[in-house]
């Protein structure tokens, strides 16, 4: 056996060399694959602290690294047509309700594993009709829909990522359900939908 393993020895080389380099391709990938994990966002758009339009509106980073909510877009939708409007800040209808500047607006740093309250989804929905100069009165029955897109800057990447969830609105003896269309959050990190948000930054600006 030794005498075969001589007499090959070079051949034997060549495998051994193949073998040790595809090992370290695969552990370069996994290395690279659990990077990229880590460098993902994961935005998260809750409904806490009720099921009705009164409920909670929470924005989670659930990336590893910190982001900066740069705006958030509101779209009120009723049989298949939709209104939007950016609904970051506190409109002048209810500025007036907060003890210091900062609790004016929704913008902000939000560290890993943070979450913000930007509010009740009645008062999102009354806000973004206001901003398209529709009446607020009963906005919550006369719309089947809200969706909810939040756009925010990421490390050092030049295009913002963001992230979407729609709420489907039902009202039944007086009382309006909000429940989220979908189990989980779209996540919006593919480059043509960050070029997307990057065009509605521009045009909500």
């Amino acid at each position: 056996m030794w005498e075969w393993i001589a007499e090959n020895s070079a051949g034997l080389n060549v495998v051994i060399s193949v073998v040790t380099v595809f090992v370290w391709v695969g552990y370069f990938q996994l290395l690279f694959l659990s990077f990229r994990r880590q460098r993902r966002t994961r935005i998260l758009i809750n409904r806490g602290a009720g099921r009705g339009t009164d409920a909670r509106c929470l924005i989670s980073n659930m990336g590893a690294e910190p982001l900066y909510v740069i705006s958030i877009i509101g779209t009120l939708e009723k049989g298949g047509t939709s209104m939007s409007a950016e609904i970051s800040d506190l409109d002048s209808y209810e500025v007036g309700e907060v003890s210091k500047s900062s609790e004016a607006t929704n913008q902000g740093p939000l560290e890993s594993g943070e979450f913000m309250d930007i509010g009740k989804f009645s008062a999102l929905m009354a806000r973004c009709a206001r901003a398209l100069g529709e009446s607020e009165e009963n906005v919550s029955e006369r719309f089947d829909g809200l969706k909810l897109t939040v756009i925010a800057a990421y490390g050092a990447d030049d295009l913002s990522v963001g992230a979407t969830r729609r709420f489907v609105l039902e009202t039944r003896d007086g009382w309006t359900k909000l429940d989220p269309e979908r189990i989980s959050t779209r996540q919006l990190r593919a480059r043509r939908e960050r070029r997307e948000l990057e065009k509605l930054l521009y045009d909500y600006r």
